[in-house]
């Protein structure tokens, strides 16, 4: 594409808001005082805020390899002259943390380069002392001589806090009505030896015994590897085996065909492939246990940490479709490697798969183009796709499971959300329920038993930690709970896991925004009050902030804080999410008092404290006992459809009953998102809690301000 200033010039960057094309030298936001639903994910708003480390390329590469060492792996690898520490870190196959795929415009990639000669652009994303200690961007660092470098503890992968909720699904669903009838099921045959008057082949011979055994109503099916292996199959088992049957609306398919001596016990796997982590359920398809479970962060974070900058990383960088869709298969086959090990079962032992996502990451599961996506009038290439193999999506681990992916709806509500439905039953329930899935996405359901209304109101990832300066995912050394003494203004907090603390997650953010607003640090638009300044609200030159953990108490030995821009873009998140509520609700005339159930999805949401999230107006002002955590939906409803034929017909029928209401261009939703730019809203009349709570603190200063 040609830049919409210089047709003679190549673009490099597209305005996702208003669909232009734009070269370096025009890389200037449009609109930057008004909401724009990409701007957490806009590579232009980031180039603009703080520029780009870029290299100059090398003019002769002499051919040269070196050698670069990571620490604390100990791991070594050969690159090429030219090629930057960011580069061997990928042909390592270390996790390091960044948001942007090496393209010098997150400031993540922070390295430690402790050997060596190296060439480094300069970049505004490292302190002068950094630079003096050694540290660069991995991105922004060519290698010029053998390299020993570590990967400092801010850049490290650390275990990701997933709720446990295994053994409580299979309970609920064991206990439900629901007939087990899972995706696919083994079953014995037993033929009789062939005979010369018998000219049947083998393969006619074992649907006999399977219509015969009622498997095979109407139509049949076999896959072309079984039939390679059948005649071989059944001569050597004594014409025994166990077959894996898939059966779908009068459709019997063959699709494993196993030694007799196999278990006919088979399984199944539920996944949840979601925009920042992977959560896995290993099934027992025989009684519908989950007999192990696994999760990992979405290697694909690495290019972006929301949809909209893996869809444009796709567009502007070479290679970088097939690199997404290498990255979430590989987390796939390490997660799968994980569950079977720990159930002592073998590879060929799954038979079949669940998968529920959102549309952009199905369509990089499945190597789809996902661009369209992104582009008026944003309709993605499929939101329903046929039963697959595992092969088909790359996954060599066990490439002849049957694969089935939940539908979705819209190009922004995929099947995770419908997935979700299915979990909380409220298309089934007759009460008006409100749906949100907590997250990157913020993808919203209003409706009951007769009609759903969806909606994406684009959240962005700071509540993911992405964004935020010392921002983090659930991980461990996360603070995840947080207090402050209204008269020292000194915090007490709680951390995720056994360890000094390295950051903020987007619970612990939630109250931390609650806290600085009760004790009078910040004012309702979010600013920070003047003449507040002690050891933990100070101001440098980049304004104020707020000291959460003090070097000598954090893991990374320096200070955590909140900043004032840290405030702004989680005000601009929880605006977001108001805003969607009550335009959902403008939509269909109804108001909050007529809402009878809020429930909250989402593995991140169970660890929100209600009270807090309605102080600063990112929940509505209701009755706390409208407020249901549900959990990881899209994991529950992807087993309920692994196991159940009724669940699988039950998604067709939920993603066909929803309406998909587009607020990228509506300006009833621009009026709530800057109505609800304030803590908790422009209009107290909606949060009387946060009204009577000034009133009997004194404020009324904050409450008018």
């Amino acid at each position: 594409m040609k830049c919409t200033n210089h047709p003679d010039r190549d673009a490099t960057f597209r305005c996702a808001k208003d669909d232009v094309y734009l070269c370096h030298e025009c890389l200037n936001c449009r609109n930057p005082d008004i909401y724009c639903k990409y701007r957490t994910s806009c590579i232009i708003w980031e180039m603009q805020k703080y520029g780009e480390a870029e290299l100059a390329p090398v003019e002769k590469p002499s051919g040269k390899t070196f050698r670069v060492r990571f620490l604390p792996d100990n791991k070594e690898v050969l690159v090429k002259e030219g090629q930057t520490i960011f580069d061997a870190v990928e042909e390592a196959g270390i996790f390091l943390n960044n948001s942007c795929g090496g393209r010098g415009i997150c400031g993540k990639c922070k390295v430690r380069v402790e050997e060596g000669k190296y060439e480094s652009a300069s970049n505004p994303y490292l302190t002068a002392e950094e630079i003096r200690n050694g540290y660069s961007l991995a991105c922004a660092t060519r290698v010029t001589d053998d390299l020993v470098v570590t990967i400092p503890l801010q850049s490290q992968r650390r275990k990701m806090k997933i709720l446990d909720e295994a053994s409580m699904v299979t309970s609920v669903l064991c206990n439900s009505s629901r007939e087990l009838s899972p995706l696919t099921e083994r079953v014995s045959v037993d033929l009789p030896p062939p005979t010369i008057e018998d000219s049947s082949s083998d393969l006619d011979r074992v649907v006999r015994v399977l219509r015969h055994a009622g498997h095979v109503s109407t139509f049949f099916r076999v896959d072309l590897p079984v039939i390679r292996k059948l005649g071989e199959t059944l001569r050597k088992n004594n014409w025994r085996a166990i077959l894996s049957l898939y059966k779908d609306d009068g459709l019997c398919e063959i699709v494993g065909l196993k030694d007799h001596s196999t278990s006919e016990q088979g399984y199944g796997v539920a996944i949840d492939v979601g925009t920042t982590s992977v959560v896995t359920y290993l099934v027992d398809l025989s009684d519908g246990k989950i007999v192990a479970s696994a999760s990992s962060q979405n290697a694909q974070a690495a290019f972006g940490e929301d949809v909209i900058s893996r869809i444009v990383c796709t567009q502007n960088v070479p290679g970088c479709q097939e690199k997404l869709h290498r990255l979430i298969v590989g987390t796939l086959e390490g997660l799968l490697r994980e569950i079977v090990a720990s159930a002592s079962i073998a590879p060929a032992d799954i038979d079949s798969m669940c998968i529920a996502g959102n549309t952009t990451m199905i369509h990089l599961l499945l190597h789809i183009d996902p661009q369209y996506i992104r582009r008026e009038p944003y309709l993605p290439t499929a939101t329903t796709f046929p039963a697959l193999r595992s092969k088909d999506i790359g996954l060599s681990y066990c490439p002849h499971a049957l694969v089935h992916i939940v539908p979705g709806n819209t190009a922004y509500v995929g099947g995770d959300i419908v997935a979700g439905i299915l979990a909380s039953e409220m298309h089934k329930d007759p009460r008006t329920t409100l749906f949100i899935d907590v997250g990157t996405n913020g993808e919203i359901v209003l409706g009951n038993s007769d009609w759903l209304m969806t909606a994406s109101c684009s959240a962005g990832p700071a509540f993911e930690g992405g964004g935020i300066r010392c921002g983090m995912r659930a991980e461990e050394g996360a603070i995840e709970h947080i207090e402050i003494d209204p008269l020292t203004l000194r915090p007490t907090y709680e951390v995720n896991g056994d360890a000094p603390p390295r950051g903020i997650c987007g619970s612990g953010m939630i109250d931390l925004l609650a806290a600085m607003l009760e004790a009078d640090i910040i004012d309702r638009r979010g600013r920070f009050r003047e003449g507040k300044g002690n050891e933990y609200v100070r101001q440098n030159e980049a304004g104020f902030e707020y000291v959460l953990v003090h070097a000598k108490e954090s893991a990374l030995g320096e200070d955590i804080v909140f900043t004032q821009a840290d405030v702004d873009t989680l005000m601009r998140s929880k605006a977001a999410i108001y805003a969607g509520f009550a335009t959902l609700l403008s939509r269909v005339g109804l108001s909050f008092e007529q809402i009878d159930r809020v429930m909250i999805a989402g593995g991140f949401g169970r660890y929100i404290k209600i009270p807090q999230a309605i102080a600063i107006g990112m929940l509505p002002d209701m009755e706390h006992s409208k407020f249901h955590y549900l959990g990881n939906t899209a994991i529950k409803g992807a087993y309920q459809v692994l196991l159940c034929r009724e669940s699988r017909d039950e998604c067709n029928r939920i993603a066909s009953m929803m309406t998909y209401i587009d607020f990228s261009t509506s300006q009833e939703f621009m009026d709530q998102y800057s109505a609800a730019l304030f803590l908790p809203h422009t209009n107290l009349q909606l949060f009387p809690s946060a009204q009577n709570a000034a009133d009997c603190l004194g404020r009324t200063d904050a409450i008018h301000s």
